[in-house]
């Protein structure tokens, strides 16, 4: 992981008001997995809204603490997958593993960002919306190639990751499984 990392929940602009209510807050607050991805990591998760000028990463707990990216400021972004374990509770956890999106983000002023999402078929439509603003996007294992609908990509994401990762992940130099953190 690069040292300006962010767990985030990605979401278009319009459904991200639903994300930030009161209602699923308190209940992160609690521990009370009102989304499994903002239980699991509070209170370090955040937003990861694409608006028409800027990607914008407000925190859960706190949504005026935002990290904004201007699109302007992008050189380019490469697309990896990346393995998760859950970490602490039992055993059986770090037995069962899911996949997420790992965006490196090269700014140009030379800093790298790097942001793990959700994987979801749904994601294609970011990335055009990035390229339509001037931003590439290196899928660099052909997700949407390889997937190129959402019946294709919900059926065999996890199988071909689940077979595949490992070799992946040393030839592209990757965390072979990150676990996930637990808020203290």
């Amino acid at each position: 992981m690069l040292p300006k990392f962010y767990y985030a929940i990605w979401l278009e602009e319009k459904n991200a008001k639903k994300v930030f209510s009161l209602g699923k807050e308190a209940l992160a607050v609690m521990g009370v997995p009102s989304d499994a991805y903002a239980s699991m990591v509070y209170p370090y998760v955040r937003g990861l809204i694409f608006t028409y000028d800027a990607m914008e990463l407000p925190r859960l707990k706190k949504p005026k603490d935002t990290v904004r990216i201007p699109y302007s400021n992008i050189k380019w972004i490469d697309l990896f997958v990346v393995r998760r374990r859950w970490g602490g509770m039992t055993f059986m956890t770090l037995l069962v593993s899911f996949f997420n999106f790992d965006l490196i983000v090269h700014l140009k002023d030379g800093e790298d960002v790097e942001i793990e999402c959700k994987a979801d078929y749904a994601f294609r439509d970011m990335i055009r919306l990035l390229n339509e603003n001037g931003v590439p996007v290196d899928d660099r294992f052909r997700v949407f190639e390889r997937f190129p609908d959402r019946q294709s990509f919900d059926k065999g994401f996890g199988k071909y990751f689940d077979e595949n990762y490992a070799g992946l992940a040393e030839e592209y130099g990757l965390e072979k499984c990150r676990i996930t953190f637990n808020a203290k």
